[in-house]
């Protein structure tokens, strides 16, 4: 059995339009931040406490 390399769809159009608003989403500088510190000891407090995020 022989097939055309690229033939194949892994995808859907559902998962193009969640890839795009990610894409999107990536590009924007007006959204919610944390400063670094507040991440670093969010970070620190799941290790110590030994649980998830």
């Amino acid at each position: 059995v022989y097939t055309v390399a690229g033939a194949e769809l892994f995808t859907s159009p559902r998962i193009l339009a969640a890839e795009q608003r990610l894409v999107d989403a990536a590009g924007r500088h007006d959204g919610r931040t944390v400063d670094p510190a507040t991440v670093e000891v969010a970070l620190l407090e799941t290790a110590a406490n030994c649980t998830s995020p």
